[in-house]
């Protein structure tokens, strides 16, 4: 089974994992759960949150990277391989069987 961090998630995983759940951890834990997903945009937010100063890292975000994005650790995924699978998800949502009329 793949896992895929969010954000948050990975930003734990990396500087707090005593904040991870148990279960959380276990998995973490477990080199087989290995690698993770991760989408490309979380790589975006965190550069934004860390250069508008909203994000606290233990070292400075070119090192933090070099390390949260090990190939062992994460499996980067593509933000148009998210977009694709968002737009599939979308297309089969039922649309309401009512309106409303604006008089």
């Amino acid at each position: 089974m793949t896992y895929l961090f969010d954000t948050n998630a990975w930003i734990r995983a990396i500087e707090r994992p005593d904040e991870l759940t148990s279960s959380a951890n276990a998995v973490l834990l477990n080199p087989a759960s290995a690698p993770f997903g991760l989408s490309a945009i979380s790589i975006y937010e965190i550069g934004q949150k860390a250069r508008k100063g909203k994000l606290a890292l233990a070292i400075p975000i070119d090192r933090w990277l070099s390390i949260a994005l090990r190939p062992a650790l994460v499996q980067v995924i593509p933000i148009d391989a998210v977009a694709g699978f968002l737009t599939e998800w979308t297309q089969n949502l039922v649309a309401p069987q009512h309106s409303l009329d604006i008089i």
